[in-house]
């Protein structure tokens, strides 16, 4: 099924209209979609699941996010879109065990490019100073990679102990 929803935030964006769609592909296999479309705002995310048995499993997640926002630069305000690119690779081994129950490790990206606009040239002018100036206008982009690994134990029928470690 193909939930759609639209919503209206006259405030911030405007309309925007967006879905999700889960479904079995085969007893091993699934795959989720959610999106989101509106004025200022795109994405869209890809999830991918395959059961390798009882006990394991893969999931690969893909996404983008397109956002226009505005920048604040000397020269005055610029508006632009920035685009995040991401994406994650996770393994999980679920044992059942009394004392250690499952293992899990994880590895991800997210990227944002960096974005050079036009330089811009203004000047101030008055009877007692005349100033030329040029902005160079650039937007940092950055990237994200990481890993992660988590535990999980159950020393007590009571207790649950998550111990994890990242990069």
């Amino acid at each position: 099924a193909l939930p759609i929803y639209a919503d209206f935030v006259k405030e911030v964006s405007g309309f925007a209209i967006g879905g999700v769609f889960a479904k079995s592909i085969t007893d091993n296999a699934a795959l989720g979609v959610i999106f989101n479309v509106g004025a200022d705002r795109n994405e869209w995310l890809v999830n991918a699941g395959y059961d390798i048995n009882q006990n394991q499993r893969v999931i690969l997640s893909l996404g983008q996010l397109r956002q226009n926002l505005e920048f604040n630069f000397q020269s005055g305000l610029e508006k632009t879109q920035v685009t995040q690119n991401s994406g994650a690779l996770s393994y999980q081994y679920l044992l059942g065990k009394s004392w250690l129950n499952a293992a899990e490790f994880n590895a991800y990206i997210s990227d944002t490019p960096s974005i050079n606009l036009n330089d811009k040239t203004w000047y101030t002018n008055t009877d007692s100073l005349y100033e030329l100036w040029n902005d160079p206008r650039r937007i940092a982009g950055a990237k994200v990679e990481g890993v992660q690994s988590r535990l999980v134990f159950t020393p007590t029928t009571k207790t649950t102990l998550k111990l994890g470690f990242g990069a």
